[in-house]
């Protein structure tokens, strides 16, 4: 369905058409064009390494969470993988949110979801919303993953890819 090469055009990540610098507009038009589809990648790498990041964020912080709300080490375990259970949860319905709206949209609310959960876990004061917080930030986080790698599809011709 895409073509790159022989049509002498690219389709970026939010599936508009463009065109080689020889083929189209001026090169300063293009030259914008490229930084901002540059910022953009810049935006998409930072959500997905916040996201990364809370993956880690309980083991650091334990024994701080362990004594503020009274915490076992089943109980940290368990709060530990409500960030994976969401996360594997939301893996295919966000695949296909990311497919009907976008990868823009869907990984701008992935994030503003997850810096609810991060806000939600920040200002908890018993366990529950504690969990609810971490649930929300696997929520959020979840398409951050699929939607990179929908965006490395749309950007790379499949000859740069592996197989």
């Amino acid at each position: 369905m895409r073509q790159w090469r022989d049509s002498g055009g690219v389709m970026d990540y939010l599936g508009e058409w463009h065109t080689h610098p020889e083929a189209g507009p001026s090169p300063s038009a293009t030259d914008l064009r490229e930084w901002r589809t540059l910022l953009r990648s810049y935006d998409t790498a930072l959500v997905f390494l916040i996201a990364f990041l809370h993956r880690a964020a309980p083991g650091v912080i334990a024994k701080d969470l362990m004594q503020a709300f009274g915490m076992t080490g089943t109980e940290l375990g368990l709060l530990s993988a409500m960030y994976f259970y969401s996360y594997a949860g939301f893996m295919v319905p966000g695949g296909v949110l990311i497919d009907s709206l976008g990868p823009r949209r869907v990984i701008t609310a992935g994030g503003a979801v997850m810096g609810l959960g991060s806000i939600a876990m920040g200002l908890a004061a018993s366990p529950l919303p504690l969990f609810i917080g971490r649930l929300l930030v696997g929520l959020g986080a979840a398409v951050t993953f699929t939607g990179a790698l929908k965006i490395a599809g749309a950007w790379f011709p499949p000859t740069q890819f592996g197989m």
